[in-house]
């Protein structure tokens, strides 16, 4: 008897050496448990203001001024930070059209600021966790042109001059030497080939040699009256029209078979209207006379498109930077 009670006290003083032992990894993994959450929720609130620095300081740069980037990237950074203070290791422009900002949790003095709660048990007080992010700026090189027509370059004038871009012209004036009759090929009108049941036309200028087919035909494209519609209610409220158009540097074939070459987007601000069928009434005619000059009516067989050339910066995420500058100009975070 009195060695079964000596052997249950050893094991209960192996059981507590066990427990012990347990005890410490159970607060080691207590500790990591805590410890990376707090950090993965440092890095998440780094990473958004990492992405809006980049987004901050690529938007300037594409307005045509990069300005005070630092201090930018500082500023979104800082407003996407719990406690305001995210570090802003570093702004670089790695390549032409983009910029690069990198963020860090260590503080003005470049020490590591997180204070970890129990890593301190193996010796660890703190930790520093970073982001990185990078915006891309310039003119879009694909995306939905959101009226699927076309006009030449040589009618592209960023001046800020009103004009009547017109998609059904013989007259030599405007030739510009572009297809065999003028700016629109033989039985072409400058309409594209739509997207399939959309008031669009999806363009890529590194895609298929930037080559985009022509719909033949005079009356306007189908599935535009909404579209339509939604410029009329920009104007009537004061509000600007804008709508991204491709133009084109080359036109060959004719009808069915014609194709142009897209050169790149150009924004377009749209004050008025004629096309077929319109009746001098929304959709399909709309602020199309009493302009001044009177060259801007366009009246009884003319069909275009009245407004200028605009400079145009969006986030919209259906475009892709990377083409030619034309006015309209895009961002959008690459990584």
């Amino acid at each position: 008897m009195r060695r079964l009670t000596r052997i249950r006290d050893d094991e209960r003083g192996a059981a507590a050496v066990v427990t012990a032992i347990l005890m410490v990894v159970l607060l080691g993994f207590g500790a990591i448990a805590v410890d990376v959450g707090m950090m993965y929720a440092e890095r998440g609130q780094l990473q958004n203001g990492a992405d809006s620095a980049a987004l901050a300081v690529a938007n300037n740069c594409a307005k045509g001024a990069c300005g005070n980037y630092a201090a930018d990237a500082r500023s979104m950074a800082n407003s996407n930070s719990n406690d305001g203070a995210s570090k802003v290791e570093s702004v670089t422009f790695p390549t032409a059209g983009s910029v690069k900002v990198n963020t860090s949790s260590r503080d003005g003095a470049g020490h590591d600021s997180i204070q970890l709660a129990f890593a301190n048990i193996f010796g660890i007080s703190t930790a520093n966790v970073g982001a990185t992010a990078t915006a891309s700026y310039g003119g879009p090189s694909a995306g939905p042109a959101a009226f699927p027509i076309t006009f030449s370059d040589c009618q592209f004038d960023l001046s800020g001059t009103i004009q009547l871009l017109q998609y059904h012209m013989t007259d030599p004036a405007h030739t510009c030497q572009r297809g065999t009759s003028g700016l629109i090929v033989p039985g072409g009108f400058g309409w594209l080939v739509q997207d399939s049941g959309l008031c669009q036309a999806t363009i890529n200028i590194n895609a298929n040699g930037g080559i985009a087919d022509s719909r033949p035909g005079n009356s306007p494209p189908g599935n535009c009256d909404s579209v339509l519609n939604g410029w009329v209610a920009k104007i009537n409220a004061g509000n600007p029209a804008i709508v991204l158009l491709p133009v084109y540097d080359q036109a060959t074939g004719n009808g069915a078979n014609a194709t142009f070459h897209i050169r790149g987007f150009a924004a377009y601000q749209v004050l008025g209207w004629k096309f077929s069928g319109g009746n001098n009434s929304p959709p399909l005619s709309f602020h199309n006379t009493g302009l001044t000059p009177s060259s801007l009516n366009c009246t009884g067989g003319c069909r275009g498109i009245i407004g200028k050339f605009v400079q145009y910066v969006s986030m919209d995420a259906g475009f892709t930077p990377g083409g030619p500058d034309l006015g309209g100009r895009f961002v959008a975070l690459t990584k």
